[in-house]
C-alpha cells in the first residue's frame, strides 16, 4: 500500500459542498465517517443526500469539533474530516466520554502498568519511534504519580501492547484519515476485550517522524493522546487539549493541558 504525505487523504476531500436536501457525488463517504465515529447509528439508504437527520449529526460532529456550526457539508467541516486523528469513536451510543473509566481491580488505587513493544516502523532509524512513546507515558506519569508505567519483554504479559501495524489492523482498521488508536480500560473497552490493551499506530498509510516535518506525524504528539485512552480519558471539544481527537502533520504537541488535566484527575484524584 502506498504512503501519503501531509493529511491522510480520503474520499471525502473529494466531495462537493453540500447543503440539507442535496445530493453530492460520494457522499456516503461522510455518512460513513459520522456513523463510524459515533455521530450516526446507522448510514442512510439515501447514500448521496443530506437529509435533515444527517445535518443533525453535522452540527453535533461541527460543534464538538469547534467548527461553524451550519448543518451543511461544508469547506471547514471537509478540511476537519480529512485531517490525520485518533480511530476511536468522539461519541459512545450518541454521547460524549471525556473521562469514560479508570483502571480498578488489582490496578486500583493508583495502577501500575505494563507495557512492552513488538513491531516498529522503518520511518524512524534506530529505535527512535520506542523512545518517543516511553517519554509518553513518562508525561503521564509524572502528572499523576504515583502512576507508573514500566517497560517489559513482550513475552511477560504486560497489560499493553505497542506497535506498528498495517493500515487495516485486525483491531481496527485505519483506512482514511485514523493514524493510530488504543483502547479503555478494561471496563469499558470499545475494541476487542482483554489484555493486552493496544497502542497501535498505522503504518500504512501515515508516515512517522520525530518532531515536526512536512508530510508527517511525531509519534510523541500521537501517542501522549493515545496513553490518555489508555488511562480511560476520552476525546475532547477543546482544541488546545492533548485528547482533542486530530492532529496535524508536521507540527507536536508534547504537554498535557488543562482539559486533559482535569480529566485524569477527575479519574485518579
Amino acid at each position: 500500500m502506498s504512503r501519503t504525505t501531509g493529511n491522510v487523504r480520503t474520499r471525502i476531500a473529494t466531495v462537493e459542498t453540500t447543503k440539507p436536501g442535496d445530493s453530492s457525488e460520494g457522499f456516503g463517504s461522510v455518512l460513513a465517517f459520522l456513523h463510524r465515529y459515533g455521530y450516526l447509528e446507522y448510514a442512510e439508504r439515501e447514500h448521496d443526500t443530506l437529509t435533515e437527520r444527517v445535518s443533525v449529526a453535522l452540527r453535533k460532529y461541527q460543534r464538538l469539533q469547534s467548527l461553524p456550526i451550519t448543518g451543511e457539508f461544508d469547506e471547514a467541516t471537509r478540511e476537519q474530516m480529512d485531517t490525520g486523528r485518533c480511530g476511536l469513536p468522539d461519541l459512545q451510543r450518541g454521547l460524549g466520554f471525556s473521562a469514560a473509566c479508570a483502571w480498578t481491580g488489582p490496578w486500583a488505587e493508583y495502577p501500575s502498568l505494563t507495557y512492552a513493544f513488538d513491531q516498529g516502523t522503518s520511518d524512524i532509524s534506530g529505535d527512535g519511534e520506542f523512545q518517543a512513546v516511553r517519554n509518553a507515558f513518562a508525561t503521564w506519569e509524572a502528572f499523576l504519580t504515583p502512576m507508573s508505567f514500566a517497560e517489559i519483554k513482550p513475552t511477560d504479559s504486560p497489560d499493553i501492547m505497542v506497535g506498528w501495524r498495517p493500515t487495516v489492523d485486525p483491531d481496527l482498521d485505519m483506512t482514511g484519515s485514523a493514524i493510530a488508536h488504543a483502547d479503555l480500560p478494561p471496563d469499558c473497552e470499545v475494541l476487542n476485550p482483554g489484555l493486552p490493551q493496544p497502542l497501535h499506530f498505522d503504518n500504512g498509510e501515515a508516515t512517522w517522524c520525530i518532531g515536526a516535518q512536512p508530510g508527517a506525524y511525531d509519534v510523541e504528539s500521537v501517542a501522549l493522546h493515545e496513553a490518555g485512552h489508555l488511562i480511560g480519558l476520552g476525546h475532547s471539544s477543546d482544541p488546545s487539549a492533548v485528547m482533542f481527537p486530530s492532529i496535524n502533520g508536521n507540527t507536536t504537541h508534547r504537554n498535557l493541558e488543562s482539559d486533559d488535566r482535569q480529566g485524569a484527575l477527575f479519574l485518579y484524584p
